[in-house]
């Protein structure tokens, strides 16, 4: 019996000292990466100094490794059988990110074998608590089973289908990055799935544009093609019908109003769904975790780990998750059964960010200093109000705070009421005090706003006027106006919401069309040096693929992508090396010229008689662009001479 014993003792122990070691690991990277301290003593002191700390909490590290064992016992062989395959297929390379080059081979195949546990456990973990709340996840399943929902997805689908077709719209930037990062991916997902996985699991540590969204629309790109219509299709069904039956699921009490009142207040998500924004796949987990651990049976570790998600999935979600966690902080203070809900939360949310995923806090969300790295894009407070309110409206704006107040009175709801729109003032103010809203960031508030809608709709008294309220909301898009081109432009504070959903026609369509067919034509590469809504260097490479949508992806590969906002960018290294540059009179930047020295100083010295320009000479087209600007572009004769480029870089550099 004691060999027995003793041999079961070894087979927990086994998986706590592998376990045990990769945290070991973990701590070395990060004193490395965040507190630039790769002296052995310091680290060693700081490793102490926490475990010393730590033993205070035995007792409590001692219950957790109970309940953990418990979970394990009471979870069936399928759900470990899944749980195992998945770890040992992502564990090693979760192990590596972060390792020295000189770490041995021992070390290595030790940390690998401990990420294969702490995946272990957070999956077997993660799979008994969505057994737990099955029955959302059949109420999930149910909207797909009412006539009314799939008449709602048909005409989503048909919505982004007549867009596409009609618009003559080019894409770029944050509308386009996706597409092309997705069709990239597309190539590898059904010849090379391990290598699409390792890709995407290396980008997501040290890129702000990791790959992770964009891999379901990638395996949709793969069956059927490259362009828009399917990369815009793959958002429309995978990322916002999902959206959409979560709020069908937690509204399904109150009959169909309550999802009518979610989907009508925020028109603006499908919209930006169809404009390509990949984006909107974060408030699936925002809307998740907010109504989990307000609402759910969930213990709290799916709403942390629904948290994690979130940030993970685009990193200025990140503003979602400090608001949400100090509310829920303020929240779980006055309740002791609320304080362990939140401790699981924590936890859900904190083991696979700092075990599995602490490269991504270490080398992308602390790497800089994104305060100053955006001031370019930080405009008056003011703006972002009319901003906000230009998608919002004012109207559903004081209706949240309404319910708000309302629910705070009630003693029924309590604080829990207010949470949502306590966590939208709290991302408002760390939002601005950063940079100001683009159109994407305005998904921070969806979640929060699409949880009052679903409550204050299961309120009899507050039902009509919520409904109310979402249809002058929907209807005031459809009304035809003139759109604004600039964020300066907008000067009103809208009732309601006063974007618009008909497709957008360029009225230079066919002049960028010409420009996009002369510059492809050209041997050798081309530099655009202008940075505006109007023409930009994405624009123009993609501008073929964005008129024809049902055409796989052709982005013109020949146009060099060089600098374009200074702090962000740096000099537009490269610049020197272009066969051709294409510029346009005004000088375009869509920030204060001053802030985009990178694109304006090297288009006036381009158009003007200078050191830099003797290199080109201006061939005999011009492009007539809307708002009377002139394209042109120029042919570089002979190479920059160092005291030319010497003279560029001196004029770029002046009063930075």
């Amino acid at each position: 019996m004691r060999a027995v014993f003793n041999v079961r003792k070894l087979f927990w122990r086994v998986p706590a000292f592998l376990l045990a070691w990769f945290v070991w690991q973990r701590i070395f990277i990060f004193t490395d990466d965040v507190f630039g301290l790769p002296q052995p003593r310091v680290r060693y002191i700081l490793i102490l100094a926490a475990a010393l700390a730590g033993a205070s909490l035995i007792p409590a590290v001692r219950r957790m490794v109970e309940t953990t064992i418990a979970e394990y016992s009471k979870t069936g062989v399928a759900v470990r059988l899944i749980a195992a395959v998945a770890a040992i297929v992502s564990g090693p390379s979760v192990s590596l990110i972060g390792l020295s080059a000189d770490i041995g081979p021992l070390s290595r195949a030790i940390s690998a074998a401990g990420a294969v546990v702490a995946v272990f456990i957070i999956l077997m973990l993660i799979l008994r608590r969505l057994a737990r709340i099955r029955s959302h996840v059949r109420s999930l399943l149910s909207a797909f089973l009412d006539m009314r929902f799939i008449a709602a997805v048909l005409l989503l689908n048909a919505y982004a289908v007549i867009y596409l077709l009609a618009a003559r719209q080019p894409y770029f930037w944050d509308n386009a990055g996706y597409w092309r990062t997705a069709a990239d991916l597309a190539a590898l997902a059904f010849t090379a799935p391990a290598e699409l996985f390792r890709h995407t699991l290396g980008s997501v540590f040290v890129n702000d544009y990791h790959y992770l969204p964009a891999v379901i629309p990638a395996y949709v790109m793969a069956v059927f093609n490259t362009g828009r219509l399917a990369f815009v299709l793959s958002i429309v069904n995978f990322y916002i019908v999902p959206f959409w039956a979560m709020i069908y699921a937690v509204s399904k009490r109150n009959g169909f109003s309550g999802f009518l009142t979610g989907v009508m207040a925020l028109v603006f998500v499908p919209v930006l769904g169809v404009l390509g924004f990949l984006d909107v796949g974060g408030i699936i987990f925002a809307f998740a975790c907010i109504y989990l651990f307000l609402y759910g049976s969930d213990d709290g570790f799916l709403s942390g780990l629904m948290l994690f998600a979130t940030m993970i999935y685009r990193r200025w979600f990140l503003f979602f998750v400090m608001a949400f966690l100090l509310c829920a902080l303020l929240y779980a203070l006055p309740d002791r059964g609320t304080r362990k809900k939140l401790t699981l939360m924590l936890l859900g949310f904190g083991a696979p960010m700092l075990l599995l995923f602490q490269g991504y806090v270490s080398g992308v969300l602390l790497r800089d200093s994104y305060g100053d790295i955006y001031s370019a894009y930080s405009f008056a407070a003011l703006n972002d109000v009319r901003f906000i309110l230009r998608y919002f409206g004012l109207i559903l704006i004081i209706g949240v705070f309404s319910y708000s107040i309302y629910s705070v009175l009630r003693k029924k709801e309590g604080f829990r009421g207010c949470f949502p729109i306590c966590v939208c003032l709290l991302m408002f103010f760390l939002f601005v005090s950063i940079q100001s809203f683009g159109m994407q960031h305005l998904l921070l508030f969806a979640a929060p706003v699409a949880v009052i809608c679903v409550r204050a709709s299961r309120d009899r008294l507050l039902r009509a006027p919520a409904i109310a309220v979402a249809a002058l909301c929907f209807a005031g898009v459809f009304v035809p106006r003139e759109q604004p081109q600039a964020l300066s432009e907008i000067t009103n504070y809208a009732l309601i919401p006063t974007f618009s959903v008909y497709s957008v026609i360029r009225e230079d369509a066919e002049e960028l069309a010409s420009l996009d067919r002369f510059v492809r034509g050209l041997d050798g590469s081309t530099a655009v040096l202008a940075s505006s809504f109007t023409l930009n260097s994405d624009l123009l490479a993609l501008v073929d693929s964005s008129f024809n949508p049902l055409k796989p992806l052709d982005a013109n590969e020949a146009i060099i992508h060089t600098a374009q906002v200074d702090k962000r960018d740096g000099l537009p290294l490269g610049l020197e090396l272009a066969d051709h540059i294409v510029t346009a009179y005004p000088v375009q930047t869509h920030l204060d010229p001053g802030d985009q020295r990178s694109v304006s100083v090297p288009a006036e010295a381009i158009l003007n008689d200078t050191p830099f320009s003797a290199a080109f000479e201006k061939t005999d087209v011009e492009f007539n662009l809307r708002f009377g600007i002139k394209a042109y572009v120029f042919r570089r004769t002979r190479p920059n001479t160092e005291e030319e480029t010497q003279w560029l870089w001196q004029a770029i550099n002046y009063h930075q």
